[in-house]
């Protein structure tokens, strides 16, 4: 399933579907999203590796073409997933769990920790 979508991450924010290449965007609107340490394995919506026991990761609510869905990411799949989103300007598309997961540092991991819990490092 290939989704095209414009990523609205301001919740209850509302977004028209645009065209893209002749195409219609398929609308997306985040309704929650948080920080979290699994407590069970997950699979990551982007590289569809497991989140294991233990790991933090983000759990975000949406509305996708009128469907309420939830996706689960590790924080740098969802790193490479937002930039990747402003290099194409708000509108884009992936694939679920076709994503490449970035090789995690130590020091990279610290800092998502630390990020999550609002530490500044």
């Amino acid at each position: 399933m290939l989704i095209l979508c414009s990523w609205v991450r301001d919740r209850g924010a509302r977004q028209e579907a645009q065209p893209i290449a002749g195409r219609e965007v398929m609308s997306y609107r985040t309704i929650s999203e948080e920080s979290r340490k699994a407590r069970k394995p997950h699979r990551c919506i982007w590289c569809g590796q497991a989140i294991e026991v233990g790991q933090r990761y983000t759990h975000r609510r949406g509305v996708f073409e009128g469907e309420l869905q939830t996706d689960d990411w590790h924080p740098e799949c969802e790193k490479v997933a937002e930039d990747e989103m402003k290099a194409w300007g708000g509108d884009w598309e992936f694939t679920p769990y076709e994503g490449e997961r970035p090789a995690v540092t130590e020091n990279a991991a610290l800092h998502s920790q630390a990020a999550f819990q609002g530490i500044a490092l």
